[in-house]
């Protein structure tokens, strides 16, 4: 799920990634999924789509927020039709996505 606002330049997302992330089994999937080390993995490869794809700076995430488990209508995070409740995800996340925010635009 990409999150932008028209307060804030950067693009965040929050992801789902594929177990296949984790190469080194030492702690639990949902450990892992919380670690640095997890969201750099991530960025690095979508860096290299955004490179194939010509992205500008401005049309790439900045940063990611991994989440370990499916994203499923059991758990709130879809809907039945299989769309992402984005705007309750949104309110529920408030805090961590306005974190996200400012971390990135203190970084640059």
């Amino acid at each position: 799920m990409i999150i932008a606002s028209s307060h804030h330049n950067p693009l965040l997302a929050f992801v789902k990634p594929k177990k296949q992330l984790q190469q080194n089994n030492t702690v639990p999937w949902e450990e892992f999924v919380n670690t640095p080390e997890a969201e750099k993995a991530v960025l690095k490869e979508l860096e290299k789509v955004f490179k194939t794809a010509r992205l500008k700076t401005m049309e790439r995430i900045s940063a990611v927020k991994l989440f370990p488990h499916e994203w499923t209508p059991e758990n709130g995070w879809m809907t039945a039709a299989m769309k992402v409740r984005r705007q309750d995800l949104q309110k529920e996340h408030a805090d961590l996505i306005e974190s996200m925010f400012k971390k990135v635009e203190s970084s640059n």
